[in-house]
């Protein structure tokens, strides 16, 4: 983690509220976070027939950056990112919620919280536009299950089959 320059406050640690933040819109910046990191996360995609992986390796290595406190770096990354996002004669493809979502977190980190929220708000309104979203991912028709070993806390009682899913699926 870098030294803070002379006269500067130093960083807060990821996730900590600002004085004078309101409750709200801490809450809004956690759900947002919590939504683009799921999104981006539980499926890599293919979208729309580009036949690339989105979000790229590069995305999820910015995070090391932003787990460091190293926001202006992540920032720059994360950036770079969104510009080679999908976009879309209109408007930008979903594959820029996350990104939208994490160039928000760092503004949230380094203090500036227009901007942060200016970046939320471009995020939530992407979800919107796209909140059918997983009917659109082509899984597969079907799922191979695992033969695990027995889990050594029991015997689960729900009847939950682990299985081995595809790491990207295509979205139409």
């Amino acid at each position: 983690m870098r030294e803070p320059a002379s006269g500067t406050r130093p960083d807060p640690p990821l996730g900590a509220a600002k004085k004078g933040t309101s409750e709200a819109s801490c809450a809004l910046g956690r759900t947002l976070l919590m939504a683009a990191i799921l999104l981006c996360t539980a499926s890599r995609t293919e979208a729309q027939g580009v036949g690339r992986e989105i979000p790229t390796m590069a995305y999820y290595a910015a995070f090391n950056e932003l787990y460091d406190g190293e926001y202006d770096d992540a920032l720059r990354h994360f950036q770079g990112e969104w510009r080679g996002a999908i976009k879309k004669p209109q408007t930008r493809w979903l594959d820029s919620i996350c990104y939208h979502t994490m160039i928000g977190e760092c503004f949230y980190q380094m203090g500036h919280l227009d901007k942060a929220l200016e970046q939320y708000t471009a995020a939530i309104q992407l979800f919107l536009q796209y909140n059918d979203w997983m009917i659109r991912v082509q899984f597969p028709q079907t799922i191979r299950p695992l033969n695990p070993q027995a889990c050594p806390w029991g015997v689960s009682q729900r009847g939950a089959k682990l299985c081995d899913f595809p790491t990207s699926m295509p979205i139409t």
